[in-house]
């Protein structure tokens, strides 16, 4: 686990793809740049970083040759924000959609009562008259 002292900024990525959303980047006075993770979850839209915005920061965490870090704890003027083991959910920066469609929260529809056929309504009928 290392100590990097920097500038966290968020900001938007991937616009225009899947992927796109708000991630957390750390800038090291050396221009160095990770972006930010918490274990189990994913770097994007993460609700945790935004506090952080424009602060200079010193995050405690394991960096990754691939220019990712897994954040344990940020500290900030004097304070000290622990990653929480149980983490909030992400917060989605754009509506869902699927095709050109909004997504919308919709209530279960009652289906009707299935009608039976004819034949068998004949043969009830007969059965019951007995």
């Amino acid at each position: 686990m290392e100590r990097i002292e920097g500038i966290i900024r968020v900001e938007e990525r991937g616009e225009g793809s899947k992927s796109q959303g708000t991630v957390s980047v750390l800038t090291t006075n050396e221009g160095k740049e990770y972006i930010l993770y918490r274990a189990g979850m994913l770097a994007q839209n993460d609700p945790f970083f935004t506090r952080f915005n424009a602060a200079e920061v010193i995050v405690n965490g394991t960096p990754e040759e691939t220019g990712y870090m897994c954040v344990s704890s940020v500290q900030a003027e004097e304070n000290i924000y622990d990653v929480p083991e149980e983490p909030e959910a992400p917060v989605a920066s754009t509506p869902m959609f699927i095709g050109t469609t909004p997504v919308q929260a919709t209530e279960p529809q009652q289906s009707k009562p299935k009608r039976l056929p004819r034949k068998l309504k004949k043969i009830l009928k007969k059965n019951l008259k007995k």
